[in-house]
C-alpha cells in the first residue's frame, strides 16, 4: 500500500474538494448566493467545510464520529454537487483548456502531490501527541462524553477541528489523518489565491481600472502559503494552530476584497456578507484565539446589512437570516463546550454552569493561566509569570529574533502605512480628494494582535496576523500611489513591492527550501506511536 499512498491521498483531496463544493453550495443556494458560488469555487469548498463541520459536531452528540457518519455526509456533499453542476447557468462557460490553463492544472497536480507526500511524514507537533490524537480519537470512539475535561483539562478543549480529523480517519485517511487535514486545507486557500489572481488577469480592460485591494492580496499572499507549507509542522500533524492560521487568511482575502468593492462601487457582493459571518464563527469553533479577529468581522458584515443608507424594511430581516448561521455554529460550539466541561468558554469560566460533571473552578484557572503564562514565558510556573509585567522583557528579546514572524512585517507595515498616508496628504494638498475607507481592512488585524497580545502571545497563535497587516499595508499604498502613475509603471510598482513584502518568505524559500521539499514520507503512512493503555477505574 505504501506505493499507492500519494495517489491515494490525492484521490481523496479530489473526493473533499467536490463533497465540500456541494455542501457550500447547498448553503449558499439556503442563503440565496448560490449563482456566486459558483463562481468562487474555492471559497465555497470553505464553506462546505464549515457547514459539514457543524454537521459532525451535531450528530456527535448522538454517534461517534466514525465511518458510518463519516462516509453518508462525504456522500451526501457528492451528490449535492452533482445536482449543483447539472443545475449551473449553461450560459456561462466551463475554463477554456487552452495553454495557460493545462499548465496551471499541471502545476497544482505537482504541488498536490507533495503535498499529500508532506502529510505522510511522521507526526511532529508535540500537542498533537499531548491531547490532539487522543482527542479525536475519544470523538471517534463514543458520542460526545459529559465531563471529558474532567479525566485531562485538554480535552476540554473543545475544537471543532478535531471532529473533521475524525471524519477523516474513520474513512478514505485512516492512519494519515495529521497530514490530510491540513494539507488539504492548505490548498484549498491556495485555490483560492490563484483564482483571484487569474481571474482579475483575465479581464485586462477591467484589470486596469480595479482598486488593488480587490486582487492584489491574493497574489501577494501566495508566498506566504508556500512558507507555511514549508515550514508548518501543522502539515503533518492534525493541529488546530495552522487550520486557524489559514482559515484567518481566506477570511482576510474575502473581507479585504468586499472592502474594496465597496470603497470603489459603492456595493460589495452580497455573497462577501453572505458567507464572512459563517466563515468567522467557524473560525473560532477551530481555535479560542481567534474570537477578537472573527467578531470583528462579523460585526461588520452586520453593519453593512443595517448601514442607514439602505431603506429597505426587510432589511433587518436578511441581515438575520446572514447572521443565523453563524449564530447557529456558535450555539452548537458552545452546547458542546458545556457537555465537555460545564463551561460554554473553556478554558474560561465565564458561564459556567452547575451540573454534575462541570470541571472544578480552581482546575480550569489553573489550566488558564497555563495557556496565558507559556505564551509568555515557556516551562516557567505560571505563578512566576502572570504575577508582574517582568516576562515582558524576555518575551520583547525572544521575539525581536523572530524575524519572518513578527520583526519584518511589522516595520514593513509602519513603512507603508507612513508612506501611503504621506501619499494621500500630497494628493490632498493638489486638490484631489481621496477617502481613507480602505483603512478599515487593517479594523480585524488590529484588533487580532491586541486580543492575541493581552491573552497568549505565543508567536504561533499571532503570525498570521502580522502578515496580514503587512500584505493590507501594501495593498492601501499601492491604492494611495495608483492614480499617479501610468499603468506599465504601476505594475512594475505592484512587482517591486511584492518582492519587497515577501522578502522573508522568499528568502526562507531560496536557503531552506531544497532541504524542507524533501521532509516528506517515501515509504508511506508514517504510523503514530501509540502508548500503552492502563485502564482504571475512578471511585465516582
Amino acid at each position: 500500500m505504501s506505493a499507492l499512498a500519494v495517489p491515494w491521498t490525492v484521490a481523496g483531496y479530489v473526493m473533499l474538494a467536490i463533497s465540500f463544493f456541494g455542501w457550500g453550495t447547498f448553503a449558499c443556494r439556503i442563503l440565496g448566493a448560490e449563482a456566486s458560488a459558483r463562481d468562487d469555487g474555492a471559497i465555497t469548498v470553505f464553506v462546505g467545510w464549515a457547514v459539514s463541520l457543524l454537521v459532525f459536531q451535531v450528530a456527535n452528540f448522538v454517534f461517534a464520529v466514525n465511518m458510518w457518519l463519516a462516509i453518508p455526509v462525504f456522500t451526501a456533499g457528492l451528490v449535492m454537487s452533482c445536482v449543483a453542476f447539472v443545475r449551473r447557468d449553461r450560459t456561462r462557460d466551463l475554463p477554456k483548456w487552452n495553454v495557460w490553463f493545462a499548465l496551471s492544472a499541471i502545476a497544482f497536480f505537482v504541488i498536490a502531490v507533495w503535498v499529500a507526500a508532506r502529510g505522510l511524514y511522521e507526526v511532529e507537533n508535540f500537542d498533537s501527541g499531548l491531547y490532539h490524537l487522543p482527542t479525536i480519537r475519544w470523538a471517534s470512539a463514543y458520542p460526545i462524553v459529559p465531563g471529558l475535561g474532567n479525566l485531562h483539562g485538554r480535552l476540554a478543549f473543545n475544537q471543532s477541528f478535531f471532529t473533521y480529523a475524525a471524519a477523516l480517519n474513520s474513512g478514505w485517511f485512516h492512519g494519515h489523518l495529521g497530514g490530510a487535514s491540513n494539507g488539504f486545507l492548505i490548498l484549498v486557500l491556495l485555490l483560492q489565491a490563484a483564482q483571484g489572481v487569474t481571474r482579475h488577469f483575465r479581464r485586462t480592460p477591467e484589470a486596469r481600472d480595479a482598486s488593488p485591494v480587490t486582487w492584489a492580496a491574493n497574489l501577494f499572499v501566495l508566498p506566504v502559503i508556500a512558507y507555511l507549507a514549508l515550514s508548518s509542522d501543522g502539515m503533518s500533524s492534525p493541529t488546530p494552530d495552522l487550520a486557524a492560521a489559514l482559515l484567518q487568511m481566506s477570511i482576510f482575502l474575502i473581507f479585504v476584497k468586499g472592502v474594496g468593492e465597496w470603497s470603489t462601487n459603492g456595493e460589495p457582493p452580497h455573497f462577501y456578507a453572505t458567507i464572512l459571518p459563517l466563515l468567522a464563527a467557524t473560525a473560532i469553533t477551530v481555535k479560542l484565539s481567534t474570537i477578537a479577529f472573527a467578531s470583528t468581522v462579523i460585526a461588520a458584515c452586520i453593519l453593512y446589512e443595517i448601514h442607514p443608507s439602505y431603506r429597505d424594511p426587510r432589511v433587518l430581516g436578511r441581515a438575520l437570516l446572514r447572521l443565523l448561521p453563524a449564530i447557529i455554529i456558535v450555539a452548537v460550539w458552545m452546547a458542546r463546550g458545556i457537555i465537555l466541561s460545564g463551561c460554554p468558554l473553556y478554558p474560561t469560566t465565564v458561564g459556567c454552569l452547575a451540573v454534575d460533571w462541570v470541571v472544578p473552578t480552581k482546575k480550569i484557572v489553573n489550566e488558564a493561566n497555563w495557556v496565558y503564562s507559556w505564551a509568555r514565558e515557556p516551562g516557567i510556573h505560571w505563578r512566576f509569570v502572570l504575577g508582574d509585567r517582568s516576562w515582558m522583557r524576555l518575551w520583547l528579546a525572544r521575539e525581536s529574533r523572530d524575524f519572518v514572524g513578527l520583526v519584518f512585517p511589522l516595520c514593513s507595515a509602519f513603512v507603508l502605512v507612513a508612506a501611503s498616508l504621506l501619499a494621500r496628504k500630497i494628493r490632498r494638498l493638489r486638490g484631489i480628494s481621496t477617502g481613507y475607507s480602505q483603512y478599515l481592512i487593517f479594523v480585524p488585524v488590529i484588533i487580532g494582535i491586541a486580543f492575541w497580545f493581552v491573552t497568549a502571545p505565543d508567536p504561533r497563535f499571532g503570525r498570521a496576523f502580522f502578515w496580514m497587516l503587512s500584505i493590507g499595508s501594501a495593498l492601501v499604498f499601492l491604492a494611495a500611489v495608483e492614480p499617479r502613475l501610468k499603468w506599465r509603471t504601476y505594475r512594475a510598482a505592484i512587482v517591486a513591492l511584492f518582492m519587497l513584502v515577501n522578502a522573508p518568505f522568499l528568502a526562507y524559500a531560496a536557503t531552506k527550501g531544497g532541504p524542507r521539499l524533501l521532509r516528506v514520507s517515501v515509504t508511506g503512512w508514517q504510523h503514530v506511536w501509540k502508548a500503552h493503555l492502563s485502564t482504571r477505574a475512578t471511585t465516582s
